[in-house]
């Protein structure tokens, strides 16, 4: 059997199942007291923060194991992969609205 498949299998299924909390949260809105949607909410936004965070942390993975990357790239690779976590740490200071939006935008940005 190939590994590498098996592998990139195993990292597709968990990154989708990384997405169970937000549909969790997201359907916990309209099913709990209306006292618990600040603390839903509040949820939501701390896992989001920590997603973004995390895939920054992706982005210096790689150009630490990559051998083939420039002095250039890897330097722009590293301070990239600082960016998300500094996105997602202003989030927190932000109104819930916009910070969900800025983390959003964060999270499109990080996959680019």
């Amino acid at each position: 059997m190939n590994t590498h498949f098996l592998n990139k299998r195993v990292a597709h299924l968990l990154g989708f199942a990384g997405l169970i909390p937000f549909f969790l949260l997201s359907l916990a809105c309209y099913i709990v007291h209306r006292d618990w949607l600040v603390t839903i909410v509040r949820g939501q936004l701390g896992y989001g923060i920590a997603i973004l965070s995390f895939l920054g942390g992706i982005h210096w993975g790689a150009a630490l194991a990559c051998p083939q990357l420039s002095l250039e790239q890897t330097k722009r690779a590293l301070i990239w992969g600082v960016v998300p976590a500094m996105i997602a740490f202003c989030s927190l200071m932000m109104d819930p609205g916009f910070a969900f939006v800025v983390l959003v935008l964060g999270i499109a940005g990080a996959y680019q």
